[in-house]
């Protein structure tokens, strides 16, 4: 049971992570526009981040289909529970739309958890019973808009590691220090 929960931390340390290196560069572009002076370099580091932001966002979604493959596999229930709360809170299917379940499921088929109308086995009806949104751009854009809160939370996480690593070393010290003493 510990490891089922390993996964689902492991996966938002990677986007706390990936959010701070992207504010991070996105700060470096434009201290590197406000260098040149000149609206040109302003639209040279806007192109820039946009670029890498395609690619980011290319990679991410090639990564989440192939981790498509692992719904509702043994050892993945972690996985399995963060999709269908991902779909059923955000009202979407899939990364790109609910079509990426069929590559899954070898079948025009979906979970039910896409489903308009809960049930049991919904996700075999027609397609006018789910959800259409996909699901990457719904995630993408409430995390957009709710940037200040993840970052902030990010640092706050940032900070208590930080507290704990040095409170572990500051009591190891110590064990080290009585431990001379007592010889």
């Amino acid at each position: 049971m510990a490891n089922l929960c390993v996964k689902p931390k492991a996966a938002y340390v990677i986007i706390t992570v990936e959010a701070q290196r992207l504010l991070f560069q996105i700060h470096k572009e434009v201290l590197a526009w406000k260098g040149t002076g000149d609206a040109e370099g302003y639209l040279v580091a806007i192109k820039d981040i946009e670029l890498k932001g395609n690619a980011i966002d290319k990679y991410a979604q090639r990564d989440l289909k192939k981790g498509l493959h692992l719904y509702g596999t043994e050892g993945n229930i972690g996985l399995t529970n963060a999709w269908s709360i991902i779909q059923t809170d955000f009202r979407c299917c899939g990364v790109s739309n609910y079509t990426d379940w069929f590559e899954v499921y070898n079948t025009t088929r979906v979970p039910d958890s896409c489903c308009l109308e809960f049930s049991e086995n919904c996700g075999l009806h027609s397609p006018g019973t789910w959800w259409k949104a996909p699901c990457y751009e719904t995630v993408k854009i409430w995390l957009q808009e709710n940037l200040l809160a993840v970052g902030i939370f990010g640092l706050c996480t940032a900070m208590v590691q930080i507290l704990g690593l040095t409170f572990a070393m500051t009591m190891y010290c110590q064990v080290v220090k009585a431990d001379t003493y007592c010889a």
